[in-house]
């Protein structure tokens, strides 16, 4: 039988230079280091858990203030920052680039962070409907013999938890 779990778990194996930079970022010494890209509703979750510094969208006023934290240009960034991708929906390999020209000390996708603290880092809300929609929907995704998963269900979740886990962390993530 297909096991969806074990899949996931072979998705989310972060690189020894991803988890250094997580820890940084977490630690006491990313206290003045901690820069989210973009306003959306990923990086509005992630300052529910985090302390962070500022976040960075290029298209506000100067002086800006979004949840609390002070909102800056990019050209604003010290290169000891340590910048979190949050733009997964919308051109998220463009920002990734943006970011890697920006040359400061490192960046981490949002999956970077959910895979390494996953009790503190909430998902995504398009990841979260989409497991409760397949959960919900549980018997149209099985086959009626044996409970093994229909192909399509197999091919959908595959390709699911291949996007989140692998795209945004390859494409998304520049680490020094």
């Amino acid at each position: 039988m297909i096991n969806p779990a074990s899949m996931l778990n072979m998705q989310n194996k972060l690189s020894p230079q991803v988890k250094r930079l997580v820890d940084i970022f977490m630690s006491p010494d990313g206290i003045g280091r901690r820069y989210l890209f973009g306003r959306n509703e990923h990086s509005e979750a992630l300052a529910k858990v985090i302390d962070i510094d500022c976040f960075i969208d290029d298209y506000t006023e100067e002086g800006a203030f979004w949840n609390g934290k002070p909102v800056v240009n990019s050209r604003e960034v010290p290169r000891q920052a340590i910048i979190v991708n949050c733009s997964m929906c919308n051109m998220p390999v463009t920002a990734s680039q943006r970011i890697l020209k920006l040359a400061t000390f490192g960046s981490l996708s949002y999956a970077d962070l959910y895979h390494a603290l996953p009790d503190l880092i909430p998902l995504p809300n398009f990841v979260a409907t989409t497991l409760s929609d397949i959960k919900k929907n549980k018997e149209k995704c099985l086959a009626k013999k044996g409970g093994e998963p229909s192909r399509f269900f197999f091919l959908l979740f595959f390709f699911f938890l291949t996007f989140f886990s692998l795209f945004l962390s390859e494409n998304c993530s520049i680490t020094s």
